[in-house]
């Protein structure tokens, strides 16, 4: 969201630091910061039914109306004071996509994994960030299945 005013902090996190940084809280974030920029971004990251919030509204109105009076709850009417515009990417609504990156497993990890990486009659083969045991939820998560799912067909 773009504003007139850099009336926020450089993050707002909800609930205390370690628990909004290991869960599904969402988080409002100066998308400029340290940037060479003189713009006013404010950004929102939010996962999971923290997101579902905003991703089941109907309309970027609806979403961005939500946003606003959030936000204008937090700091006094601010930020529809100085709105500007903004830009949603909902990656829920992308239709092969459906979601940003994979998060948890309701089962063993590992056990998932490889269940999901075992090929099909040795034909095709499965890689994504979500494959990856270290770096789940990356993009060198997806690169290092991807260089394993190689090695699997040429192994």
């Amino acid at each position: 969201m773009s504003s007139k005013s850099d009336f926020y902090p450089d993050i707002l996190l909800f609930g205390q630091l370690v628990e909004a940084l290991t869960s599904d809280s969402k988080t409002f974030y100066d998308a400029a910061f340290r940037k060479d920029s003189n713009r006013h971004i404010l950004g929102l990251f939010s996962i999971n039914e923290d997101a579902a919030a905003y991703a089941n509204l109907n309309t970027e109105e609806e979403i961005i109306t939500k946003i606003l009076n959030e936000l204008d709850e937090i700091f006094d009417g601010q930020a529809s004071e100085h709105y500007v515009k903004h830009i949603i990417q909902n990656w829920s609504k992308e239709p092969y996509i459906k979601g940003a990156y994979s998060y948890t497993f309701d089962n063993d990890q590992l056990e998932t994994v490889d269940a999901l990486k075992a090929p099909l009659d040795n034909k095709v083969y499965f890689a994504g960030e979500a494959l990856s045991i270290d770096y789940q939820a990356t993009v060198h998560g997806a690169c290092q299945s991807g260089y394993a799912a190689v090695e699997q067909m040429l192994g």
